[in-house]
């Protein structure tokens, strides 16, 4: 993306959003979005923006939509619907169809329900150890000290990345998420690019490293799948980094979030201080009140009719997953946060269909676990100061959380 790319994006964006256009403003990446998706969800089920897409808040039409195969990620042409999508050409996340299933296949061994069940006890020690290392009675960020720091450790054990390599690979990991949040310079895109750059090389030393002595892990058994011709160089090392994005950036910012939530509504700490065994319905709580992931689009290479509408080949569907988890229709007092809430249909927080992520299993136990030792370690966890929001129209995390036990 050039820098006239990025100017005449940001004037179109500026432009229909001063006109009103809910979309534009979403897409600016606002402090608060829910009165806009409430806006959304005013015009109807399906509500085309002056931007060309199709927006909906509806849970029943964006589940139809995420499910319907004709839609995906890549136009009729095959470029694209996203430009992040680019980024990962080579990997599940930029394919659809029998190239998507294939590589969906190979990845998915590695962060199923059965594969990361084993994780718990492991991750039990991470949640300790990094809470060993700070002290808890004096102001402390929760989000560098702890939250970010869960999730690519556990993604570096399921590429058991010895030293130096892990180093690199925990300074690069959480710095390739930012490609989700916004644009802000040129310098943020070479940032990006750079850790981008460095994790490839990283995973080509790797492959080097098994080739030579082969394991037991997600390197080496996709190693054996590349010499059995059911994949490329190019896509393992795609995969590889899909696999950190998608093992990391969810968690890291459900669990910032999550405790961020509670701890402004000190009964639902309370409540799960007193119960740590509510740290899972905790956890699907947060994803449905504050979705990581704010949304999911989709493009169709041919005309589709949803409910009557007819979505034009080529024509993106913004799914507002975030919005669609305050569906009324859905959920009884949307709004209204609750950690014991009863078990409802699933949320959207983690997309649909065919490209459902693949990291929820992972996300949803590490949040778990992290919940859990945090309520047990930190009883009297509170906010110290303002947290620092990540500005993004896609993800919903925070850069930095100041907390204290006491």
């Amino acid at each position: 993306m050039t820098v006239q790319d990025m100017t005449t994006q940001m004037r179109v964006l500026w432009t229909l959003g001063e006109l009103g256009d809910p979309l534009a403003l979403l897409l600016r990446g606002p402090e608060d979005p829910y009165p806009l998706y409430e806006r959304i969800r005013a015009k109807g089920p399906l509500h085309r923006s002056e931007l060309g897409a199709w927006t909906t808040v509806d849970h029943a039409t964006a589940t139809k939509v995420l499910r319907d195969r004709r839609f995906g990620v890549l136009k009729s042409d095959g470029t694209p619907i996203s430009p992040v999508i680019t980024t990962f050409d080579n990997s599940m996340l930029g394919a659809d169809g029998a190239d998507h299933a294939r590589l969906r296949k190979l990845a998915t061994p590695f962060l199923s329900p059965k594969a990361i069940a084993g994780f718990r006890d492991r991750l039990t020690a991470i949640c300790h150890e990094l809470l060993d290392r700070v002290d808890t009675s004096r102001e402390f960020d929760l989000m560098t000290s702890f939250a970010d720091l869960i999730p690519v450790t556990v993604v570096a054990a399921i590429f058991d990345i010895p030293e130096p390599f892990l180093s690199r690979y925990l300074e690069h990991g959480p710095k390739f998420g930012t490609i989700f949040d916004e644009i802000t310079s040129m310098e943020h895109i070479a940032e990006v690019q750079r850790s981008l750059d460095e994790l490839d090389a990283l995973f080509t030393e790797l492959m080097e490293l098994r080739l030579a002595h082969p394991g037991e892990d997600a390197i080496s058994r996709l190693l054996t799948a590349r010499a059995e011709d059911r994949l490329s160089t190019h896509e393992l090392v795609s995969l590889c980094q899909l696999l950190t994005l998608a093992g990391a950036e969810s968690t890291v910012n459900l669990i910032g979030v999550g405790v961020k939530t509670m701890l402004e509504r000190r009964e639902q700490w309370e409540k799960l201080v007193a119960d740590p065994d509510l740290a899972p319905q905790a956890a699907q709580e947060s994803l449905r009140f504050e979705a990581p992931v704010q949304q999911s689009s989709r493009v169709s290479p041919e005309d589709v009719s949803i409910d009557g509408t007819v979505i034009p080949a080529d024509t993106a569907v913004v799914v507002l997953t975030a919005g669609c988890n305050r569906d009324p229709s859905v959920w009884s007092l949307p709004d209204h946060f609750d950690i014991t809430r009863p078990t409802t249909p699933d949320n959207l927080s983690f997309s649909g269909g065919s490209h459902y992520c693949l990291g929820a299993p992972l996300a949803r136990l590490e949040a778990d676990v992290a919940f859990r030792v945090l309520a047990t370690r930190l009883p009297d966890l509170h906010q110290t100061g303002p947290a620092d929001r990540r500005r993004s129209a896609i993800i919903r995390g925070l850069r930095h959380l100041p907390v204290t036990n006491g």
